[in-house]
């Protein structure tokens, strides 16, 4: 049985009130959230991705299954190999173990087109935020890509 917390959290400028459960499974954090006041999007529509330090995805949200076509049960315990495309993961790979290291986080808050590797194989781009996950001490235990909403990203697609 899971732990239920209800948060009300300012999100870019926007009130969402939201339900967090835990599961004894810790890997996986299913999220239910009511409309924002403002926008009238749903923090689920966000496609976001959590990885912890070693690049394992262990957060897979429902707007990064719409988005990228991979469902949380494949995606959850992955590597980001899964989505990050072969041309970039040398790259990539570097510069997460560099952050991860204590090295400088040159794109900590950056936004970015990024280019993600979906089911179907296509390679496609879509804008991003890139954040680090710290503890209290400040130490850095794991990243966060957030990409949305997926529903407008798909129409912008089509």
């Amino acid at each position: 049985m899971g732990l239920v917390t209800r948060r009300r959290q300012l999100l870019q400028g926007r009130v969402f009130d939201f339900q967090l459960s835990t599961f004894e499974r810790p890997s996986i954090f299913p999220i239910s959230v009511s409309r924002s006041r403002s926008h009238g999007t749903t923090l689920d529509e966000y496609a976001i991705v959590v990885a912890d330090k070693d690049g394992v995805i262990r957060m897979w949200s429902r707007g990064a299954q719409e988005l990228f076509g991979y469902d949380a049960a494949g995606a959850v315990g992955q590597s980001l190999d899964l989505i990050v495309p072969e041309a970039f993961r040398e790259r990539h790979w570097a510069g997460l173990r560099q952050v991860m290291a204590g090295g400088d986080p040159k794109f900590e808050g950056a936004a970015a087109n990024l280019s993600v590797k979906c089911s179907d194989g296509s390679i496609k781009r879509f804008p991003a935020r890139l954040s680090l996950l710290r503890n209290s001490r400040g130490e850095v235990i794991g990243s966060l890509a957030t990409y949305g909403p997926a529903t407008q990203q798909l129409k912008a697609e089509s």
